[in-house]
């Protein structure tokens, strides 16, 4: 198992994957609903004219990995912003100011928003 933080991925080996593998035409067959079960445990690759051509997953599996997805391009984005940025984390207050066309003036009469 490879740990990510807050998710725990599992690794399958070939033989893993080969329970995993569901002609389409069980799809037909009257088979759907027991197909549909094992998506609920692990995603199920529909074979399709004797190649891997669908994967069938249950929604909060689909929702995960929409996810991590987006966490590892929001990771790579930080990465990148740091790195153009010469290795530094932050920007300074007048940078970003400056850069949103602010100034102090414009921000001075704005009221101080209240935490729940």
């Amino acid at each position: 198992m490879v740990q990510i933080p807050d998710k725990e991925i599992v690794m399958f080996n070939s033989l893993d994957v080969l329970d995993d593998l569901v002609p389409v035409s069980e799809l037909s067959n009257g088979r759907t609903s027991a197909v549909l079960n094992k998506a609920d445990r692990a995603p199920v690759i529909i074979i399709k004219r004797n190649k891997p051509s669908y994967v069938l997953m249950g929604i909060n599996d689909y929702q995960d990995l929409l996810d991590r997805l987006e966490d590892t391009e929001d990771v790579r984005l930080a990465e990148k912003r740091i790195e153009d940025n010469n290795g530094r984390a932050t920007i300074p207050n007048a940078d970003l100011m400056a850069g949103l066309g602010l100034t102090e003036e414009d921000i001075a009469g704005t009221p101080t928003p209240e935490m729940a």
